[in-house]
């Protein structure tokens, strides 16, 4: 048999080889990160018909006489480090991979255990909540989040991949925030009639408690000196989400808890100052305005020996106590009377009694180790005060009441007098002289702010009271709140102290019209520490890196998990099988359970693309054609070959 003829069997199998693999780069031209095949041959061994000689002294060398025996494929190489074109999907789950110094392949789990690599990008997330291959079901592999159960941090624990499983019930939901800070912004207009009426310009401000609910509070801000550009501004109420007045319920449970049941209005704007309210001191003035000054009766520098102390028990009775005085000098001490509930918390020896003909009345004591004498501060005691003796009676003890000199003839009647004051029902928490300048002055909760602006630009100056100034904040303290409904049961809530800025607030002429409002938020940072309601999972974005955060309807992003990546010293080593998947192979490297982010040698991941096949058709046309024409001249070598042995052996007929 002829050479020549195994020869061009040789070229048509090599050919079709090249065939097979150009019909199947053709095939999957449109397949999601294909990667096209080459084919290179190579010639096979050679028959040496003779040896090669090496040349002499006086004949030149011979070369080797060969003849070739066909040829046969060398090899199909893979173009795996050759990235295909975008192509743009839209889908979040749809991820390319664009390599820097390195390929890079996604990780997926055949379900057995066993790693495989991919660089097809496109994903889903299954019935269980794993991120999957759309074509296999095989599930992506990455790192998980972890979150310090000190810190509340949450990072990513690069160990060993596993699942990326993103729809868990625990990342169905984003924690609530309760409300730290607020403010209040735009224009206050001094001439608009809500702002002048009784129940004043209403805004409205909601907060977070730490479950989540949203309350609203209710503000009214009102005049107070049309000239000196004030306002104040009060809490009126706290609605839950049913409508329901909190404030109403925590200010009656407080009345039955520690107000013993004394409903009055006074206790019920202190309870209401506690929350939102400051303590303002009112010094008493005469009628041209000058601070009233006291006398204080009798005091002694050094006590010693025993005096008699009285007290008003729940039965109007006068019980006696002793307290120490000047015996050497018989010095006449005030005594440290209580009159509770008719006390107004004064100094020792200096009281303001309510009496039986419902006025306040100015009552002081002198007292010597026999007898006690009610006198009015800085006056003389009147003939019809009687000596009350170690056990007045109740009639003894009103008759010295009610003939005591009024607050008003005391102190004057200036509207902020202290009879005013308490004839208006204010609670207060201290009446006292002050030391240096012996003005008589009173203490009490309100439960309104002073908000002051700038005559002369409108701007901000501060809030609080005329000790404020220059402040911005003031605390919303809604931590005071345990709030009970109207049979009694508590929320199982909290809230937190709320600092509300009032910095960005304006006091202009606007038309008559004010625009002043409330919000949740930084004054500078609106979103920060606004607060916010439980969040329900809305959507699941990848970053370039690979990691994966949840979005979620209250505006919270949470940190899931992130995508690892494989990388290999020889890409095109991997073993192709099917479905876009490869498997490490002896001359691939192997892959050492952990991966590497995508990031860190240059490389990324873009959502919404994948990588098309990085098959050339106007290459692989052309290889056909060659391929073809090769094939045509190997069958004519078979061709003239099986000529040449018809003619050998016709030549016995």
């Amino acid at each position: 048999m002829m050479r020549a003829l195994y020869s061009g069997v040789a070229g048509l199998r090599t050919h079709q080889t090249k065939m097979d693999v150009i019909g199947n780069n053709i095939a999957n031209v449109n397949t999601v990160a294909f990667k096209a095949t080459q084919t290179t041959f190579s010639d096979v061994m050679y028959q040496n018909l003779s040896g090669a000689s090496g040349p002499t002294d006086t004949l030149g060398g011979v070369n080797a006489k060969q003849i070739g025996l066909g040829s046969l494929t060398a090899a199909t190489k893979n173009t795996i480090e050759n990235t295909g074109a975008s192509q743009d999907t839209g889908e979040a789950f749809d991820i390319r991979l664009s390599d820097g110094q390195s390929t890079n392949f996604f990780i997926v789990d055949d379900g057995t255990g066993q790693k495989l690599f991919t660089r097809s990008g496109s994903f889903y997330i299954d019935g269980a909540g794993n991120l999957a291959m759309t074509s296999t079901g095989y599930m992506v592999q990455g790192w998980q989040a972890v979150t310090d159960p000190d810190s509340g941090e949450t990072y990513i624990n690069k160990d060993t991949v596993s699942p990326l499983r993103l729809n868990t019930p625990a990342n169905q939901t984003s924690e609530p925030e309760w409300t730290t800070e607020g403010y209040v912004s735009g224009i206050l207009d001094k001439n608009s009639t809500d702002i002048n009426s009784d129940a004043g310009y209403n805004m409205s401000f909601g907060f977070y408690d730490n479950k989540g609910n949203l309350y609203t509070a209710k503000f009214a801000v009102k005049t107070f000196d049309t000239e000196g550009e004030t306002y104040t501004i009060a809490l009126k109420n706290i609605y839950d989400e049913n409508n329901n007045d909190i404030l109403k319920w925590y200010v009656n449970d407080q009345i039955k808890t520690s107000y013993n049941n004394e409903d009055t209005e006074a206790n019920r704007d202190k309870i209401i100052a506690s929350i939102f309210g400051t303590l303002n001191t009112t010094t008493i003035t005469d009628a041209d305005g000058n601070p009233q000054t006291v006398t204080t009766v009798g005091k002694a520098k050094n006590t010693y020996g025993l005096t008699n102390k009285y007290s008003l028990d729940d039965s109007n009775n006068i019980s006696v106590s002793q307290k120490a005085t000047n015996t050497s000098t018989n010095t006449k001490v005030s005594v440290a009377y209580s009159v509770d509930p008719y006390k107004i918390n004064a100094n020792p020896g200096e009281y303001i009694v309510k009496g039986t003909d419902g006025k306040y009345h100015v009552l002081g004591f002198e007292t010597s180790e026999s007898n006690v004498t009610p006198t009015v501060l800085g006056a003389k005691p009147k003939s019809a005060y009687t000596d009350f003796g170690t056990n007045p009676t109740e009639d003894e003890w009103n008759e010295a009441v009610n003939e005591a000199p009024t607050v008003e003839s005391v102190f004057g009647a200036n509207s902020t007098n202290l009879a005013t004051l308490l004839t208006n029902g204010v609670s207060s928490d201290s009446v006292a002289i002050n030391s240096k300048t012996g003005a008589l002055e009173v203490t009490y909760s309100d439960s309104t702010y002073v908000i002051d602006f700038d005559e002369s630009d409108g701007s901000f100056s501060y809030v609080g009271d005329d000790g404020d100034e220059g402040n911005t904040t003031v605390s919303f303290n809604m931590s005071m709140i345990t709030a009970v409904d109207s049979d009694g049961n508590a929320y199982d809530v909290a809230f937190s102290d709320i600092d509300i800025d009032f910095s960005k607030l304006l006091s202009l002429n606007n038309g008559g019209s004010s625009t002043a409002g409330m919000d949740r938020g930084n004054v500078d940072e609106p979103t920060v520490h606004a607060g916010k309601a439980i969040g329900k999972l809305t959507g699941l974005a990848v970053q370039q890196n690979g990691e994966i955060y949840g979005s979620y309807s209250n505006g919270n992003t949470m940190l899931l998990g992130q995508i690892a990546v494989a990388q290999f010293p020889n890409a095109s080593g991997l073993e192709a099988l099917g479905s876009n998947l490869f498997s490490e192979t002896l001359n691939s490297g192997s892959f050492d359970g952990i991966g590497v982010e995508i990031t860190n040698d240059g490389g990324k991941m873009n959502t919404g693309s994948l990588e098309m096949s990085n098959v050339d058709l106007s290459r692989e046309f052309t290889e056909m054609i060659t391929t073809q024409r090769g094939f045509q001249a190997n069958s004519r070598i078979i061709t003239v070959s099986d000529t040449l042995l018809e003619e050998l052996t016709n030549l016995k007929r």
